[in-house]
């Protein structure tokens, strides 16, 4: 098994506090989870805090609706890209703090297109995938009824749903999506879930938010076939150190965009969301399963999906089956 080499704190150190904007940051060897120890001591540490691990024991993802324990993530040592970033929002918040997590995935993305030209893409609500082939702008219907035209997909939204630039280069993704009876082309699997983001809060109002990243794992080492890695998928030997820096200097950006409360921050996570324009399935909370086509993301980050009935439904929380 080929290892990555140890994340270099001098250039992180030099690339994130020296030029700014972190106010600290550390990288550690071994750690239960790097959420859980910046939750822990959330009040010692400072805006822009950032804390980087090797590796994880006690790696966790969501809670998935249905399930009572939130899953384990774990990785070999010195496979992934594992790092927390602690935030003291303002109060009050210019923007709903629901959207920085996927404000984050979107940062992820935007680094990953630096090794993957525009590979990658955002599965609501949190996960960073490889992305599939995308509907034209057309494959999505219009509201069966007028009662609905109100709420339809306007030229914003469809500045919202991915283009084909979003779509990776011919031969790479999966086969194209099958076609349902509305006409619009269903969530197909994407390629294998590369990273997942995970966004938690303080007692004390502080925001954690976690990105695991797989690098370096071989097809052997990854959880199961919805998984992948940038080795899976050809990347090569990519440089820990040089992808933290990328990852966490777009995610400082991404941050002050929300704090700066710019409404077209939407819009640009928007376009990297491989769930819009599509048919989906979407298990809640609350045991409800939601069908239909995801029009567009809500300023706070919900989904909005029309059902085949032409019902518009605003779904908070859930996950993509």
């Amino acid at each position: 098994m080929w290892v990555g080499a140890k994340l270099g704190a001098e250039r992180l150190s030099e690339a994130l506090i020296a030029q700014g904007p972190y106010a600290v940051l550390e990288v550690v060897d071994r750690t239960t989870s790097t959420n859980a120890d910046l939750l822990e001591r959330a009040g010692q540490w400072p805006h822009l805090t950032a804390l980087l691990a090797e590796y994880q024991t006690h790696g966790r993802g969501r809670l998935h609706p249905g399930e009572a324990e939130p899953r384990t993530w774990a990785a070999p040592p010195r496979s992934s890209l594992i790092a927390s970033v602690l935030l003291r929002p303002p109060r009050p918040a210019p923007l709903p703090a629901t959207l920085l997590g996927l404000a984050f995935g979107w940062a992820a993305v935007q680094a990953l297109d630096l090794v993957l030209p525009a590979r990658a893409a955002l599965k609501w609500p949190n996960d960073v995938v490889v992305a599939p082939p995308f509907p034209p702008p057309d494959a999505v219907p219009p509201s069966p009824s007028p009662a609905d035209a109100g709420l339809r997909p306007s030229r914003a939204d469809a500045g919202l749903r991915p283009g084909p630039a979003d779509a990776g280069p011919a031969g790479t993704g999966p086969a194209g999506p099958s076609t349902g009876p509305t006409g619009a082309a269903y969530a197909a699997p994407a390629g294998g879930k590369l990273a997942g983001v995970l966004s938690q809060v303080a007692p004390s109002g502080e925001i954690v938010i976690g990105l695991g990243l797989n690098v370096h794992q071989t097809a052997s080492q990854l959880p199961g076939p919805a998984a992948t890695s940038l080795a899976a998928l050809g990347a090569g030997e990519v440089d820990r150190t040089w992808l933290a820096i990328a990852y966490l200097a777009a995610a400082a950006n991404v941050y002050e965009r929300w704090a700066r409360g710019e409404g077209e921050l939407v819009g640009g996570i928007g376009q990297r969301m491989a769930t819009l324009g599509r048919v989906v399935c979407v298990a809640t909370p609350d045991g409800r399963t939601v069908n239909g086509v995801a029009l567009r993301l809500d300023a706070d980050g919900a989904l909005v999906v029309r059902a085949p009935s032409g019902c518009i439904q605003r779904i908070e929380s859930g996950e993509i089956v």
